[in-house]
């Protein structure tokens, strides 16, 4: 049996992309955890999602959204944009 709190953060399937040459695809669920690269985001809270793949098995292309909640708190966590003036 899932773990509820897991289980409420699972996402409805995702379609299979149309780049995707053939139906060859498997639909795992997964554990991921996004961050910033950098010393200076060490202090930056890992982000954690727990979408559901679409992994080709013929090339080895993965997919998946980033639910609507962990979204928001990847904007949260956001770095601020690099200075690019000289």
């Amino acid at each position: 049996m899932e773990d509820e709190s897991l289980a409420e953060h699972r996402t409805t399937p995702a379609p299979v992309p149309a780049h995707f040459e053939t139906l060859n695809t498997v639909h795992p669920c997964s554990e991921i955890g996004i961050r910033f690269p950098g010393l200076k985001n060490i202090d930056k809270p890992v982000v954690w999602v727990f979408p559901e793949l679409v992994v080709c098995l013929d090339c080895g292309t993965a997919e998946f959204a980033v639910p609507e909640a962990e979204l928001g708190n990847l904007q949260k966590a956001m770095p601020p944009p690099q200075d690019n003036q000289n």
